[in-house]
């Protein structure tokens, strides 16, 4: 082999490499830009879901409140007949 051959052989694996760098730092670049847009959605989610927890909550609570008001209700109705059932 010649030290021509040889150079030529340098040179060609050297560009390969070159090569082989730009589609990786491309491919870098498009990983960063995936993952913030991911990030960011995340967040988004992250905000979604605090707002339907909140709700749900919010429906639950007023419903055991309105639920505990009904029975008070329906139990001081019930006394209110069971009173007037005994003073007749």
């Amino acid at each position: 082999m010649s030290a021509q051959q040889a150079r030529e052989r340098k040179k060609a694996y050297l560009t390969y490499l070159e090569v082989k760098v730009k589609d990786l730092e491309k491919k870098n670049s498009e990983m960063e830009e995936r993952l913030s847009t991911l990030q960011n959605e995340n967040q988004m989610l992250r905000q979604v879901h605090f707002a339907l927890v909140w709700l749900i909550w919010h429906a639950l609570y007023k419903f055991v409140y309105c639920s505990i008001i009904y029975h008070i209700v329906k139990f001081g109705l019930v006394l209110a007949m069971l009173h007037q059932s005994w003073t007749q």
